[in-house]
């Protein structure tokens, strides 16, 4: 390895453009406040169109992604086409710049085979920054479990841990997966957990405290996040039109904000529902619209179903609810159990009226919204910080290439 390259980390991400992928932006912020030089190679998205930019001090190069796939004939193009463009770029980050580490965020997996490469012909290291189990996600998107393809996942998720140095779990379940399924080394899996940094904890409190709501208002509920098929937002369009339509309950609106696959389809059902009206679609939020946005809503939702993935995932918005002191409702899912605590109403999985049901419970009972919003609060401000998860993050970095 030329000592040029000493302390360089290429990060390499195809789910979500830069700055806007969280986890994936403040890791590359925390590795850079340690002393780390870092680049990034992600897709291009909204508001990320710059082929390359520096923020930061952090450099980021990006890719065109022309679609976001929505079936297995559009994985085919749609991840070549990023393998293609990530290792052209990693090649030319490699050539003007240098790096020692190459740390692949998945979905997909097939990131390692670059990893391989560098590590041949460079001697390059290799983190493993495993997001989501994509065996599980594609049987989730209706994939059949032991077909071709997910045989092949299975493998291609084997061979990620097998060429990894260290591997980085967003929870519990995806560490005994890199060492069950993965048969990694304990000591070479590190528990980085999704969760806000530190700067936005104070923005959040600071714009929250200064949030003016009416005394007379419909209740607000928001949906945060990208919406693939796995994320269940067209069955919350059908929750929404069984409290609207059926129930009558005007009062409850509907706040969804975000990106993905799943939005045009979840747009036209809301028309197709007659639920236009109770239904706010803001698209991707961030700064200060962000803030107010999720701010000024009154319950946080997940409709998130059980089908063998969702059950072990670690939600972002289930964080970031909490942060803001939102009351939650969500289906009856470990990880999203475990994380939230007392600060969320629980459903009975995939019933539809039972989720309902607890939105009206909240909508009608202010003090208790207030009690399980200020639990929330709480229970992430002890537990669940960024400053833990970048320790974690770091003592990985120390242990494959520890700084001077």
């Amino acid at each position: 390895m030329r000592a040029r390259n000493k302390d360089k980390v290429l990060i390499i991400v195809e789910n979500l453009p830069v700055p806007h992928d969280k986890r994936v932006w403040q890791e590359a912020r925390s590795l850079t406040r340690a002393g780390y030089t870092v680049t990034v190679i992600s897709p291009r998205g909204k508001d990320c169109q710059r082929l390359h930019e520096v923020i930061e001090g952090i450099s980021v190069y990006r890719h065109p992604l022309p679609f976001e796939a929505r079936g297995a004939a559009g994985y085919l193009i749609e991840y070549p086409w990023a393998f293609v463009c990530q290792f052209v770029l990693a090649a030319w980050v490699y050539l003007t710049n240098g790096f020692a580490v190459i740390h692949a965020c998945n979905p997909p997996d097939n990131i390692y085979l670059i990893a391989r490469v560098f590590r041949l012909f460079c001697g390059t290291l290799f983190v493993f920054d495993h997001h989501d189990g994509n065996p599980e996600l594609w049987v989730a998107k209706g994939g059949t479990e032991g077909g071709f393809v997910h045989r092949a996942l299975c493998l291609i998720e084997r061979q990620s841990f097998r060429a990894a140095d260290v591997s980085l779990a967003v929870n519990d379940h995806f560490r005994k997966v890199a060492v069950n399924r993965g048969k990694m080394d304990p000591a070479a899996v590190f528990l980085v957990r999704n969760a806000p940094d530190r700067i936005l904890v104070e923005d959040v409190i600071r714009r929250t405290a200064q949030v003016q709501l009416p005394s007379s208002r419909r209740c607000v509920v928001g949906f945060l996040g990208v919406m693939g098929i796995q994320d269940g937002v067209a069955n919350l369009m059908h929750i929404a039109h069984h409290l609207v339509m059926v129930l009558n309950r005007k009062d409850i609106v509907f706040r969804i904000m975000g990106d993905g696959p799943e939005l045009a389809s979840v747009k036209a059902l809301a028309i197709d529902l007659g639920i236009q009206a109770s239904v706010e679609f803001t698209g991707w939020v961030s700064g200060d619209e962000y803030l107010d946005k999720l701010a000024s809503c009154d319950i946080g939702v997940s409709a998130d179903t059980a089908n063998g993935y969702n059950e072990f995932c670690s939600p972002n918005k289930i964080y970031e609810y909490m942060l803001f002191g939102l009351p939650i409702v969500q289906f009856d899912l470990p990880e999203a159990r475990l994380i939230s605590g007392e600060a969320a109403l629980n459903a009975q999985r995939n019933d539809n009226s039972d989720l309902a049901s607890k939105l009206i419970r909240l909508a009608d009972d202010e003090e208790l919204r207030g009690r399980m919003g200020a639990h929330g609060r709480r229970r992430f401000l002890d537990h669940f910080l960024w400053d833990n998860a970048e320790r974690e993050l770091l003592n990985a970095y120390q242990r494959i290439l520890p700084l001077r």
